[in-house]
């Protein structure tokens, strides 16, 4: 078999970032944005029984909500960067702008006062965090790539 029919399977078999470009990213943000969520709703959930079944639940509340919010958005994007491979930091600018978006939409839809009690640049900070969040996800979930003397041999 010549050498570029065997460069030619190769590449077929492997699924890059590079291959697809950013339609690829996008889609990898997007899976690991719905998965955060998910596990943003079950933290909130669980975080928010624990506090209730706390003799002081509103002393509780801000960390667990704060824990809720950018635990799983780091966790979108570790997912989102595994399933990726490269591009860490447009990884996680995606799913973090999504996790903001819906963050956004949720309270403004959701909340009978959408602004926060924290001043202008507090709560725009806030919101910043959740995409720093994702992007540190990003950065942490990368896999690193194995220098060749540590390769294995077959």
């Amino acid at each position: 078999m010549s050498e570029q029919v065997k460069k030619r399977k190769s590449k077929s078999k492997t699924h890059s970032a590079e291959s697809d470009g950013l339609s690829w990213i996008i889609l990898c943000s997007i899976k690991g944005f719905g998965i955060g969520l998910l596990i943003s709703v079950i933290m909130a959930f669980s975080l928010c029984g624990i506090a209730f079944m706390n003799a002081d639940p509103d002393a509780l509340l801000t960390p667990f909500a704060f824990a809720a919010l950018y635990v799983p958005s780091f966790l979108a994007g570790v997912i989102s960067i595994r399933k990726a491979g490269e591009q860490k930091l447009t990884c996680g600018l995606i799913s973090g702008t999504f996790f903001m978006i819906a963050y956004m939409f949720v309270s403004l839809f959701f909340s009978e006062n959408p602004f926060t009690p924290y001043p202008f640049i507090i709560s725009l900070l806030l919101h910043i965090l959740i995409v720093v969040f994702s992007v540190l996800g990003a950065f942490a979930g990368a896999r690193k790539k194995r220098s060749p003397s540590h390769k294995r041999t077959r």
